[in-house]
């Protein structure tokens, strides 16, 4: 029991959840974070435009609405989830659909310090890609 889903074609506007290790300062030089610790954060998510190659990214950040998530670098490829179960005792009702990772973080407001992260919005290619590799897994 437990593990996440996965999601694709997910509207946006709906509140997303991302966990991950992040230990670089942000560029004042602020050190917040070991990379020891998971930390999370949650927030609405919103549609920013195309990065290298992918269609759209979605995220959080002042760019879209005014929610900042203060992660710095070294959280990249933490998972991006959907749906994500916050009752609950038991460690593994908390789960969620995975649909995207960070792949960037960067400061929008020109203050030194990161306030807007994103990642590749999973739409129905991914999921295609999904199916192919599954479908060739093997044990």
């Amino acid at each position: 029991m437990g593990g996440n889903g996965l999601a694709w074609n997910q509207g946006v506007g709906k509140t997303g959840y991302v966990f991950g290790y992040p230990h670089h300062g942000h560029l004042d030089g602020d050190k917040p974070y070991s990379g020891w610790t998971m930390k999370w954060c949650y927030g609405t998510i919103g549609q920013f435009a195309p990065y290298q190659g992918a269609d759209a990214h979605v995220g959080w950040g002042p760019p879209i609405n005014n929610q900042v998530c203060s992660f710095t670098p070294g959280a990249d490829g933490s998972p991006f989830l959907w749906g994500y179960n916050t009752t609950g005792d038991d460690p593994m009702s908390r789960v969620g659909n995975l649909n995207s990772v960070i792949s960037r973080v960067r400061d929008t407001d020109g203050n030194n310090r990161y306030d807007t992260w994103t990642g590749p919005y999973f739409d129905g290619y991914t999921k295609q890609l999904y199916d192919l590799a599954n479908a060739r897994w093997s044990p």
